[in-house]
């Protein structure tokens, strides 16, 4: 496939995932359950051949972003199935594509040695996260789920040293994660449109992920700098 061909392909996957995504929180929104289980498995699926269309080689960096990706896409189908087991298997699942994508950062996409000064906002989201969930019913996922602040809060910081696409990707994943354990284990705060705001945020934050990624593999020279 030519330069141009893979250009045009990867260009309108970029522009199907906004489709998809706002069919799929439609179908959430109008509890259309069948359409709203149909389109979810998508969304990762579009990114990923987004990613691979966009770029000239399959270099490490784009494999570790794959990597995220498909264990990102993994637990979405897996928390598509009710219960408490598939629900600490998906977060088992975002744990990993939350890592895979904090080695990418800083390893391969990293441009500044050191997070921005606003960035301190995530140690105070991660502090009193904890504080809140220590006073909730959550037995044995306690742990796990205090596991995964701490990554996911690793990864939107590491997401600041990178390009600003990037980190407002990161921010918003963190915020879609964030709004799904509210959701799940503060039962004293309802949440207006959960389910279709957790989705939005997080088909927002990965898209701005996949794109930003895209933007800097695209270039001829890395932008990546040493540990």
């Amino acid at each position: 496939m030519t330069t141009v061909r893979r250009s045009t392909a990867a260009t309108a996957l970029f522009a199907a995932f906004p489709a998809i995504a706002v069919v799929h929180i439609s179908a959430l929104a109008l509890d259309v359950e069948w359409l709203s289980l149909a389109t979810k498995p998508f969304l990762m699926l579009i990114l990923a051949l987004a990613l691979l269309w966009s770029i000239h080689r399959l270099s490490t960096a784009a494999v570790t972003a794959l990597v995220a990706i498909l264990f990102s896409w993994l637990g979405d189908v897996v928390l598509m199935v009710p219960g408490g087991v598939p629900f600490a298997i998906g977060i088992l699942c975002f744990m990993l594509a939350q890592a895979a994508y904090v080695v990418l950062f800083l390893r391969r996409l990293r441009t500044r040695r050191r997070p921005p000064w606003w960035a301190l906002v995530y140690l105070v989201w991660l502090v009193a996260g904890i504080a809140l969930l220590s006073r909730q019913d959550m037995g044995a996922l306690y742990p796990a789920v205090v596991l995964y602040g701490v990554v996911i809060g690793a990864m939107a910081t590491s997401a600041t040293m990178t390009t600003p696409t990037i980190a407002v990707g990161g921010a918003l994943f963190l915020i879609s994660d964030s709004l799904i354990a509210i959701d799940r284990f503060v039962p004293a705060v309802s949440v207006w449109a959960a389910d279709e705001i957790i989705m939005a945020s997080y088909a927002l934050g990965q898209g701005l992920i996949v794109w930003g990624v895209t933007e800097v593999l695209r270039r001829p020279q890395p932008v990546a700098v040493g540990m």
